[in-house]
């Protein structure tokens, strides 16, 4: 039997993924065995456990030096959230809801040529409706399309119409 396992590093915070159970709890105390050696705490009180899943709610226990962590419906790796359905769809809903405002403002205030404007959305909107998406895998990005739709038209002066 194969299993995945995978792992995101940044700085000082870390984010486990296993198909199994039984592979992260293992991932776990290979951790602590790690980190006992070189002499590291890990602030358990700060470490959340996540189960993706659809449907009914697993009532599972992971522990990390004999103490149990705490499990979450959510909870936030470097600005994204993460929710228990493993769908990106609210994920992009959160990013999608603080985009365009402050770009609108700028723009009106500068008086730029719809090309400048075009400029501005794609070097300060589009990193943001697009940070996140290594992790999101493949599927329809629906919010983040309505985002870029709404640019245009409000940029452009032009009405959404029905087909």
């Amino acid at each position: 039997m194969i299993v995945k396992l995978f792992l995101l590093l940044f700085a000082d915070d870390a984010a486990f993924f296993s198909e199994t159970p039984c592979a992260l709890q293992s991932m776990l105390n290979d951790l602590h065995i790690c980190f006992v050696s070189w002499d590291l705490k890990v602030y358990t009180n700060e470490t959340k456990i996540k189960i993706f899943e659809k449907g009914r709610k697993t009532h599972l226990y992971f522990t990390f030096d004999n103490m149990v962590l705490k499990t979450v419906d959510s909870f936030r790796y470097l600005g994204i959230i993460l929710f228990k359905n493993d769908c990106w769809n609210r994920t992009q809903q959160h990013i999608s809801k603080h985009s365009l405002y402050s770009l609108h403002l700028l723009c009106n205030q500068l008086n730029l040529s719809t090309l400048e404007i075009c400029k501005r959305f794609d070097s300060l909107e589009s990193p943001i409706l697009n940070y996140g998406t290594e992790i999101f895998g493949y599927h329809p990005a629906k919010e983040i399309v309505t985002v870029h739709g709404k640019f245009l038209r409000k940029t452009l002066a032009v009405r959404k119409t029905q087909t």
